[in-house]
């Protein structure tokens, strides 16, 4: 039951998680609630219904769910608790359109993003691994490779080719101002907090184009106070993590940098989060804990 005394923790909590935070919550607690699960109990069925109706609260007009890439994970959520699902509050045809726009655009560009998505797009969840037979499955997929995209000839699967080598643009440098066209200009602002010692807490206040993502704020802020925004990232599967800011580095196992925005909702990957006009972005160096306390400031 340690699942659900965190589940349940996050839910009285008055904190607003994402999407896709949600949504695996929403598929582990439905593993909790079949027949055959002793973990089934009124209390898991209470904290099920509850998460579902907060993933419900994230439902956007044009189909997306939080943002197009929590929809894949989301999409599996509710279709897995479908019987919990009110009719008409969620229309999933909008959702699984915006997925395909999705992939056309090639947003889901890394393996990680499209496990999400491809489950949904066949009207499946994680939850119906244990029904599949993968050794029927051709494998017919291309792979990356250094040098380019590598495809198996499904016929001889002895032979392989090259189609192409996908180029991904790089990020401004963070010693390039940005350059944005004067009526296209948003504010931002963004802090930067040390809660676990509260050594410092400092803030700036960015003017940067519209449609830029947190990525290029942490940029612009670098470019405008070296001295004191400074940052360093890497890159992962799941995005950018930013490992140091200010000269603080976060060891990613005890501690970490955790992006939230002023209203408290979680920020998973910088480089697709677009700040709005005058949002607040945090960046808060915190003890890696579930579920996280904010600091006050």
């Amino acid at each position: 039951m340690i699942f659900y005394s965190a589940a349940q923790h996050s839910i009285q909590e008055e904190f607003t998680y994402s999407a896709d935070i949600l949504s695996i919550a929403a598929l582990a607690l439905r593993c909790m609630s079949f027949d055959n699960c002793d973990c089934r109990t009124e209390k898991t069925m209470s904290a099920l219904q509850s998460v579902v109706t907060r993933i419900l609260s994230n439902v956007h007009s044009d189909g997306t769910i939080g943002d197009l890439n929590t929809t894949g994970l989301a999409i599996q959520a509710l279709n897995a608790n479908g019987d919990l699902v009110p009719p008409g509050s969620w229309d999933c045809q909008l959702s699984i359109g915006k997925l395909l726009e999705g992939i056309s655009s090639g947003t889901f560009d890394n393996p990680q993003a499209v496990s999400l998505v491809v489950p949904a797009l066949e009207n499946r969840t994680f939850l119906d691994i244990d029904m599949l037979n993968c050794s029927t499955d051709v494998d017919d997929l291309p792979f990356v490779a250094r040098g380019g995209l590598i495809a198996i000839d499904p016929v001889d699967p002895t032979e392989m080719f090259t189609i192409s080598s996908a180029t991904l643009a790089p990020h401004s440098s963070p010693n390039t101002p940005m350059s944005p066209s004067p009526d296209q200009l948003i504010t931002v602002n963004y802090t930067v907090m040390e809660a676990v010692f509260n050594k410092f807490t400092h803030s700036l206040v960015l003017t940067v184009p519209l449609g830029s993502s947190v990525l290029d704020v942490m940029m612009e802020a670098n470019y405008r106070s070296p001295a004191i925004f400074s940052f360093q990232s890497v890159e992962t599967p799941h995005g950018s993590v930013v490992t140091m800011i200010s000269g603080v580095t976060a060891d990613l196992f005890q501690t970490e940098w955790f992006f939230v925005t002023g209203q408290h909702v979680s920020i998973n990957r910088l480089e697709d989060y677009q700040p709005s006009d005058g949002e607040t972005i945090l960046a808060i160096y915190t003890l890696r804990m579930f579920p996280r306390h904010w600091p006050t400031h």
